[in-house]
């Protein structure tokens, strides 16, 4: 069916079985917007932002290193594109995180905000 539109729009070569392909760089930034999600998974909703700050910037560094491992250039895991790759995937996370899931989703009450990491002591009677 997609071959018979693709051949009445004028789109040769169009075959339904094609693989989609997307660069490791493209993975990596969509899983980025996630991440503060899994952030707010992984902490409760006391906990401070000191906290959630620690775990993004590992996650996005575990993000990042998987990333360009599954590259097939032989291009080192650590380099300075790496790094780069990191600082960008940690703005973006941490700006969808304060432009969208905090504001609009309130993502830290909503996501088992009773379950997980905690740095904040409870009060003392």
């Amino acid at each position: 069916m997609l071959s018979l539109l693709a051949q009445s729009a004028g789109l040769d070569g169009f075959d339904e079985a094609a693989d989609v392909v997307l660069a490791p760089t493209f993975v990596t930034f969509l899983i980025t917007l996630a991440l503060p999600v899994l952030v707010a998974l992984a902490t409760k909703a006391v906990a401070s932002d000191r906290l959630r700050a620690v775990i993004l910037l590992v996650l996005t560094a575990v993000n990042t290193l998987i990333g360009e491992a599954i590259v097939d250039d032989g291009s080192a895991v650590f380099s300075k594109d790496t790094f780069l790759k990191w600082v960008m995937a940690t703005a973006i996370a941490v700006v969808t995180y304060l432009g969208f899931w905090k504001p609009i989703v309130d993502v830290n009450s909503k996501a088992a905000p009773e379950v997980g990491l905690n740095d904040n002591k409870p009060p003392q009677p």
